[in-house]
């Protein structure tokens, strides 16, 4: 069987970045464009995505879950720039990257999203914290391993729960996590500072309902990844045809914009095809956007 490399970088032109705190018009994406084949035949299932701040043009993605302990850093044309294994973990089921800032100020953090949980069988989720690798646009792919890993554990008092969306929020460096198969999407938040020693209860932070799918007029909750801006005033939530935008304004929390503000539903489903498409993250620095990274077609 001939495998055919249709891992996809899509990425929207935000047109219009700069907001009034109170934002009366619709944000402007412009049209998808493609910028490339992920060119590591180790991505076969990549579940979620982050872009780079400390490296500037270089985004991390995973494979879904039953891989090996590992994460890969691209650039974004799709280059190899190398494979990360972390020891002391596995890959339950990992289901979303992101990067943001921790316990020391002055360095940056990935966050892996060991959240999966499709027969709602654990009752405990973990989410691994590793300082971020440096990694050099145009280097050689490299192989390392990483060693110094945190564990942050944590229950739903609610019921177990199957995810896919892992966000932080950089300002207050509270992590967010996303329920995917309920009537009315869950958020969750985890206060920082999380502890690593400590089993931590999720706190139900909000329940709300997504628009109606503009094909079949009814809400398709089932959500696959998201990410809130460096700033923090922007959020994006993926599901698997559409992708929800929320500004923030100031002083309203995530969990006031989520249940109180409607999304607007922006350009995702059209021409270019992506095979399941489950990641999404804001690019980070120069013109505004978004990225997404769909699975390997065969």
């Amino acid at each position: 069987m001939i495998l055919i490399k249709v891992l996809l970088f899509t990425f929207f032109l935000l047109l219009n970045p700069v907001f009034t705190v109170a934002q009366t018009s619709e944000t402007t994406f412009g049209e998808r464009k493609n910028l490339g084949l992920v060119k590591n035949d180790d991505i076969t299932e990549a579940s979620g995505l982050a872009a780079s701040v400390k490296n500037k043009g270089v985004l991390w993605t995973h494979n879904d879950s039953g891989d090996e302990n590992r994460i890969f850093a691209l650039d974004t044309n799709g280059n190899n720039l190398g494979e990360f294994y972390i020891s002391g973990i596995e890959n339950r089921d990992w289901e979303d990257i992101a990067l943001g800032s921790g316990p020391d100020d002055s360095k940056s953090y990935i966050y892996i999203g060991d959240i999966g949980d499709n027969d709602a069988q654990y009752k405990f989720k973990y989410i691994y914290r590793i300082e971020e690798p440096t990694v050099n646009i145009g280097q050689e792919p490299v192989v390392q391993t990483i060693s110094k890993v945190s564990k942050i554990t944590f229950y739903y008092n609610d019921g177990e729960r199957d995810a896919e969306t892992l966000m932080i929020d950089a300002p207050t460096k509270d992590i967010y996590i996303v329920s995917k198969r309920d009537s009315k999407v869950r958020l969750y938040k985890l206060s920082y500072p999380q502890s690593t020693t400590n089993n931590i209860e999720a706190e139900l932070a909000a329940k709300f309902t997504l628009p109606n799918d503009p094909e079949e007029d009814k809400p398709f909750n089932y959500v696959t990844s998201g990410d809130i801006s460096f700033d923090g005033t922007e959020i994006l939530l993926k599901s698997y045809r559409n992708i929800y935008y929320w500004y923030r304004e100031n002083g309203k929390s995530i969990s006031e914009v989520l249940s109180s503000v409607a999304p607007q539903i922006v350009p995702f489903n059209n021409s270019i095809d992506e095979t399941q498409s489950e990641a999404v993250c804001w690019k980070p620095f120069d013109d505004r956007g978004y990225y997404t990274l769909s699975e390997e077609k065969k």
